[in-house]
């Protein structure tokens, strides 16, 4: 489906201006394009509907924010799980156990993002440009959780505490950037 298509069906799911910048375009251009001055009230109808968009783009926003983190918790299970299960039961280490929890929760959270929290169709371009950005995700996700649990394990936190401690932390800061690039990049321009 085109975008104008997706725009005209309310599925346009891109960043959108903030109220801000739709306030300064409106009052960028006080003369509507057709012949003749703009009114008092036309200009405010206009201002009224400017602000309308605005509201409904932070609606969007918080929506698309919301359906990101279920969707991440969702993903979390077999995540967190895989690394637990592979650490604690089979003596893996963490980078190792950590890279095939991240993959399968990096599978899980692509395909629900993408057709739940983004609404988008399927895409080589966009699955590639997904691929890099979780290749530098996973770097900073898989180096956090072993400086973590390390550093956890120094203090004195053994086991599953050590692992889960380290993957909260490491996997919010990947979350945190994941949902920025994709929101602002991915499925926007790409």
């Amino acid at each position: 489906m085109a975008d104008t298509e997706r725009e005209k069906d309310g599925l346009f799911t891109a960043a959108e201006p903030t109220t801000r910048d739709m306030a300064e375009a409106a009052m960028e251009y006080p003369v509507p394009l057709h012949a003749g001055a703009e009114t008092d009230a036309e200009r405010e109808a206009r201002l009224s509907r400017a602000r309308s968009r605005a509201e409904l783009s932070e609606s969007r926003l918080s929506v698309q924010g919301m359906k990101f983190i279920i969707s991440g918790g969702i993903s979390a299970i077999p995540d967190l799980g895989l690394t637990l299960i592979l650490q604690m039961f089979f003596g893996v280490g963490p980078v190792l156990a950590r890279t095939v929890g991240f993959i399968v929760g990096t599978l899980t959270a692509y395909f629900l993002n993408r057709r739940w929290t983004f609404k988008a169709e399927p895409s080589t371009r966009r699955f590639l440009a997904v691929t890099l950005l979780y290749a530098i995700t996973w770097g900073v996700n898989v180096g956090l959780h072993r400086l973590g649990y390390n550093l956890f394990t120094e203090w004195g936190l053994q086991g599953g505490l050590a692992i889960i401690c380290a993957y909260v932390i490491a996997q919010g800061i990947a979350t945190v950037l994941n949902f920025v690039v994709q929101r602002t990049i991915i499925f926007r321009f790409i």
